[in-house]
C-alpha cells in the first residue's frame, strides 16, 4: 500500500528539478565539467568514481531498481522507480551538470551523485543516491566532499540540497558538512545550502 504521506508529498514536490538547458558556456560550468575520475577508500572497500557517460544509462536504471522504495523516495520525493528518459539525459549530459558514477572496480554501480546546473549562475544543486547495502560506508561523504571541493574550485558560490524533512539521517549528514537550512516554504521539505566560500581546506 502507498504511504499517504508519500502520496501527498509527491503531489506538491516535483520529482526532479530540471537543470538549465544550453551548452556549457559559463567558465564555471566548463571548469566543473572537467572533473576527473578517481579512486577512493570507503569502509571495507575501494570504489571508483568517474563522470557518467551516455553508455551508463542502463546501469543507472538498474541501480535505481536495486534501491528500496524508501531510498528512491528520499532521493526524488516521490514514488519514482526508474529515471525517465529526460532524467537519464540530464544525468549523463555535461551541459546539464556533473554526475559521478560510483562502483567497485569492474563492478556494477553502487551510487550516483551529482551537481545539476540551476537558473542561478553561481549555484548548483546536489543529488545523491546510494544503494541500500552500501549506505553507511562513507560513500556519500567522500563523493559529496569531492563535489563540494570541485564546485568551489570551479568558482561556484553555493550548493543547494532539498531533503524530505522526515529523512533525519540525511539532514544530519549534510549538517555535518556545514550546510545550513534556509527558509522553509513547505514544512515537509528542508532546503539546505552549502556556502562554499566559508569552507576551509581541512574539510573540502
Amino acid at each position: 500500500m502507498t504511504d499517504p504521506r508519500q502520496a501527498a508529498l509527491s503531489q506538491t514536490i516535483p520529482a526532479m528539478r530540471v537543470p538549465m538547458d544550453g551548452a556549457v558556456t559559463d567558465p564555471r560550468r566548463a571548469a566543473l565539467g572537467r572533473i576527473s575520475a578517481t579512486r577512493i577508500p570507503v569502509d571495507g572497500a575501494v570504489v571508483d568514481v568517474r563522470p557518467t557517460v551516455p553508455a551508463d544509462r542502463d546501469e543507472i536504471c538498474e541501480l535505481h531498481l536495486r534501491c528500496s522504495a524508501t531510498t528512491r523516495y528520499h532521493r526524488y520525493h516521490s514514488g519514482l522507480r526508474q529515471p525517465t528518459a529526460s532524467m537519464l539525459h540530464h544525468m549523463t549530459d555535461r551541459g546539464k551538470g556533473v554526475y559521478l558514477a560510483v562502483h567497485e572496480p569492474e563492478g556494477p554501480l553502487v551510487g550516483l551523485c551529482g551537481l545539476a546546473f540551476t537558473e542561478e549562475p553561481c549555484t548548483v544543486e546536489l543529488g545523491l543516491l546510494v544503494a541500500d547495502d552500501w549506505q553507511g560506508r562513507g560513500i556519500g561523504r567522500a563523493v559529496c566532499v569531492l563535489l563540494l571541493r570541485s564546485a568551489r574550485s570551479a568558482g561556484f558560490e553555493r550548493v543547494t540540497a532539498h531533503l524530505v524533512a522526515e529523512n533525519r539521517r540525511a539532514v544530519a549528514f549534510v549538517s555535518r558538512l556545514r550546510a545550513t537550512a534556509t527558509d522553509r516554504s513547505d514544512p515537509r521539505v528542508i532546503s539546505m545550502v552549502f556556502a562554499l566560500n566559508a569552507y576551509d581546506e581541512e574539510l573540502v
